[in-house]
């Protein structure tokens, strides 16, 4: 499970990354995102929504640490890093 988190914690790095990489050439999906960057401006919001997605990265270890549904917590994380790895790739190839 730490290689799990481990694993997610580079896809989120590697997600903001490629997204200062990919700028304005990707169409922005997220609403939450788009109304965000229109207030503060795009690189600001986008760190702020990467700081976000850490915080809840930390929140399920904290869960994970102390909970008996490991099970239930893997198979979240692998699907988040399964989504993640799209994005990524999405925003490296653009």
């Amino acid at each position: 499970m730490h290689t799990l988190f481990g694993v997610l914690a580079l896809l989120l790095i590697a997600d903001l990354h490629s997204s200062f990489l990919a700028g304005s050439a990707l169409w922005e999906t997220n609403p939450f995102m788009t109304v965000l960057a229109q207030r503060v401006g795009p690189r600001v919001a986008l760190v702020a929504i990467k700081a976000a997605d850490f915080m809840c990265l930390a929140g399920m270890y904290a869960l994970w640490r102390r909970s008996r549904a490991h099970v239930v917590i893997a198979i979240a994380l692998a699907t988040a890093a399964f989504v993640y790895v799209d994005i990524v790739l999405t925003n490296y190839s653009s």
